[in-house]
């Protein structure tokens, strides 16, 4: 699938040379020393990276209480200043925000899988962008988790062509042989 066929461009993305992304956990618990270390990778590369307030809360198993991570969710897609809201962890809980999504959810694209998969159908079925790839806590690699997945680096420049701008190889700092364009999924 093309970039096209993710859904319908609104005015908001037409451009994004440096996307600001902000992260949030809508099910599982977060490896917190790993999600900051793949926000630094990204942001020593142009990104701008932000969390939302409960990202690394804890409830039992799960990323804190419903209603935060909700909140976290529906303020991801209001702040004007972000670009695209990804997704820290696959696991199970995203879908208990289902019945609580509201008009403002799919206004921009989101990026995840594994349980996240729920709210990604929702906001193709609203006419939003969704892209099938690695949650944000998969985009290191390596002894020292000193580099970004080359399936991270795909899925930012797929970011880019929704947003009508591509990251160049001075933002995606990894072989070009190794990040050619992919189908609309990026990662699993």
């Amino acid at each position: 699938a093309s970039a096209q066929s993710l859904g319908p461009r609104s005015e908001r993305h037409r451009a994004v040379p440096s996307p600001h992304i902000r992260v949030v956990s809508p099910g599982a618990a977060v490896n917190r020393r790993i999600v900051e270390k793949a926000a630094a990778l990204l942001e020593g590369q142009g990104c701008r990276v932000t969390f939302g307030a409960h990202v690394f809360d804890r409830h039992r198993y799960l990323a804190g209480l419903l209603a935060d991570r909700l909140r976290d969710l529906r303020d991801a897609f209001l702040d004007d200043a972000a670009d695209v809201v990804w997704c820290a962890r696959g696991g199970t809980g995203a879908a208990q925000l289902l019945p609580h999504l509201g008009e403002w959810f799919a206004s921009k694209p989101i990026v995840g899988y594994s349980d996240n998969c729920c709210l990604l159908a929702e906001a193709q079925r609203r006419g939003g962008y969704a892209l099938h790839g690695l949650v944000f806590e998969e985009l290191v690699l390596g002894p020292g988790e000193t580099l970004l997945r080359p399936d991270a680096i795909d899925a930012l420049r797929l970011l880019g062509e929704l947003g009508g701008a591509t990251p160049s190889p001075r933002t995606c700092p990894v072989e070009a042989a190794q990040t050619g364009p992919r189908a609309a999924s990026s990662g699993r």
